[in-house]
């Protein structure tokens, strides 16, 4: 059996060590682009890239372990974009499986601290890669890969923002969670909220850079986690 806030750290940092990965596979796309100025930029990047692996390899092997004491085991540290795929992909598919089957109701808020951390850090990922594009856009240059890649993650993060409310209602009807915890679950909600992500005045690169910066840093300030502490 795993504790709550296992669950919660097993549905979030798969999702947003994602970013390590999905980051990569889009600069090395443009790594060669014509633009000297965008050129420029992936390159700055890229090299500070290689420091983020430590952390994100000490983060699928701590997963790793919580997914051993759950029977799960997926074989190896994913190094690359397809292997990463392949390993999010498997503990996207096994762990709700598991945790609707194999749990008694006892334990269904472990199923939710997961459902609920998972679509925030899903929210998370795709935000990041959003102010990554924003800040490799800043060249001025049309850019149609940049420019789609942009598009289908805004859309996919409205998508996930909708889910996430849905799941914040659910938590706070059924009132299955210490206070403190549910408090924290409505702050990080809020914070999505007041932040004007989806308002078409607000499609500015620059701005929209911000706004995406400062969410990420205030999500992560908030620190969710440790408020699942039972």
């Amino acid at each position: 059996m795993i504790t709550t806030n296992e669950a919660y750290a097993l549905g979030y940092f798969p999702q947003v060590i994602g970013f390590y990965f999905h980051g990569f596979e889009i600069l090395g796309q443009v790594q060669m682009d014509p633009d000297p100025d965008l050129r420029a930029r992936v390159d700055f990047l890229l090299k500070s890239w290689p420091s983020r692996q430590v952390e994100v390899s000490n983060q699928i092997r701590n997963m790793d372990r919580i997914l051993s004491r759950l029977g799960i085991v997926v074989n190896g540290v994913p190094t690359n974009y397809e292997q990463y795929i392949a390993w999010v992909s498997s503990i996207l598919k096994d762990v709700p499986c598991l945790f609707l089957v194999s749990f008694p109701n006892s334990v269904i808020s472990k199923h939710w601290a997961y459902v609920f951390a998972s679509k925030l850090g899903d929210f998370v990922l795709m935000i990041r890669l959003c102010a990554l594009i924003q800040y490799l856009l800043g060249s001025k240059v049309p850019h149609l890969f940049l420019t789609n890649q942009k598009k289908h993650l805004y859309q996919m993060s409205k998508e996930t923002w909708s889910q996430l409310k849905n799941i914040k209602e659910n938590i706070t009807r059924m009132n299955m969670f210490p206070h403190a915890t549910q408090r924290a679950v409505s702050q990080s909600i809020h914070l999505i909220e007041s932040a004007p992500l989806f308002e078409d005045s607000n499609e500015d690169p620059g701005h929209l850079a911000v706004i995406l910066q400062k969410l990420v840093s205030d999500l992560e300030q908030l620190d969710i986690q440790k408020q699942f502490q039972f």
